[in-house]
C-alpha cells in the first residue's frame, strides 16, 4: 500500500522557493504575534489574566461588538438577500453599476473603507452635516460601529445568495402564479418567495447531497415542476389564441354591421 505525499509536487519548478516564501511570510505576520500573545498569557498565569480580563471595560466593548455584529449580519441577511433578487431577476438602468457597487468592500481595504467612513459620517462630512442638522451624531458612536459594520458584511450575504437565485427556473415561479395544479398554486407574492423560491434555493445549495439522499423525491418533483411550467406555455398559448380569435370576430362583426344596414 503506497502511502500518498504529503505535498503534490507541481511539474512547473519553484516549489521549494515559493513554499519557502509563503511560510516565511505567514509566519512572520500571523503566527509570531499570535504565538507570543499566547505566550504571554500564558507565563502571566489565569489568575492575572482573568484579572485584566473581568473589567466593566472590557465587558462592555465585548457585549458592543456582539451586540452590534449580530443587528448588522440580520440587516444584511434581509437586504442582501433582497439585493441579490433585484440583481438577477430585474434589468433596469443603473443595474451594471449597482452590481460594480456592492464589491466595493471587497475592492477597498478595511483601514481605507473605515477612513473613507469616517470622512463621510463625520460632523462636518457630505453625510455627517445632513445627519447633524437633525440632531444625529453617526461618526464615532454605536451608529457608525453598526454601519460599517453593513458596509462591509453585504457583499458576502449578496454574493452568497446570487448564484443561488440564478439556479432558480423561472418556470417555478410562473407556475406557483397559476389557479391549477400543486399546493403551492395561486399563492401570493410572499407565499411564492417561502414556499417555491426559498426551498428551490435550498435544494440547488445542498446540491448533490440532497440527490442521493432522496433521489426518488427530486425526480418527482422535478416531473411536477417540468409538467407545471408545461401547462403555464400551454395556457399563454391558448391565451393569445383566444385574443387573436375574438378580435378576429370583432372585426368580421364590424364589417357585417355596416353592410346589413
Amino acid at each position: 500500500m503506497t502511502m500518498r505525499p504529503l505535498i503534490n509536487r507541481s511539474p512547473l519548478p519553484g516549489m521549494g522557493l515559493s513554499a519557502g516564501i509563503t511560510l516565511t511570510m505567514l509566519s512572520l505576520v500571523v503566527l509570531l504575534p499570535i504565538g507570543a500573545l499566547l505566550l504571554k498569557g500564558a507565563t502571566a498565569g489565569l489568575p492575572a489574566l482573568w484579572t485584566e480580563v473581568n473589567t466593566p471595560r472590557i465587558w462592555g466593548s465585548l457585549a458592543l461588538s456582539f451586540r452590534l455584529s449580530l443587528i448588522a449580519a440580520l440587516i444584511n441577511l434581509v437586504f442582501g438577500l433582497l439585493l441579490a433578487w433585484v440583481l438577477v431577476r430585474y434589468r433596469f438602468p443603473g443595474r451594471k453599476l449597482l452590481d460594480a457597487a456592492v464589491d466595493l468592500p471587497f475592492a477597498l481595504p478595511t483601514a481605507v473603507a473605515g477612513i473613507a467612513l469616517t470622512a463621510l459620517y463625520a460632523p462636518n462630512g457630505a453625510f455627517g452635516a445632513i445627519a447633524k442638522s437633525f440632531g444625529v451624531k453617526i461618526a464615532y458612536t454605536q451608529w457608525g460601529i453598526l454601519l460599517a459594520l453593513i458596509f462591509v458584511g453585504l457583499p458576502f450575504v449578496t454574493r452568497t445568495v446570487q448564484p443561488v437565485v440564478e439556479e432558480i427556473e423561472r418556470e417555478v415561479e410562473e407556475a406557483s402564479a397559476t389557479p391549477r395544479g400543486s399546493a403551492n398554486a395561486g399563492a401570493c407574492g410572499n407565499d411564492r418567495l417561502c414556499a417555491v423560491a426559498g426551498p428551490c434555493g435550498g435544494r440547488i445549495r445542498l446540491g448533490d447531497l440532497h440527490r442521493r439522499k432522496h433521489p426518488a423525491e427530486n425526480r418527482n418533483r422535478a416531473a411536477a415542476d417540468r409538467d407545471q411550467a408545461g401547462r403555464v406555455q400551454l395556457h399563454r398559448r391558448h391565451r393569445h389564441r383566444h385574443r387573436h380569435v375574438v378580435d378576429f370576430l370583432r372585426h368580421a362583426l364590424g364589417d357585417q354591421r355596416p353592410a346589413s344596414a
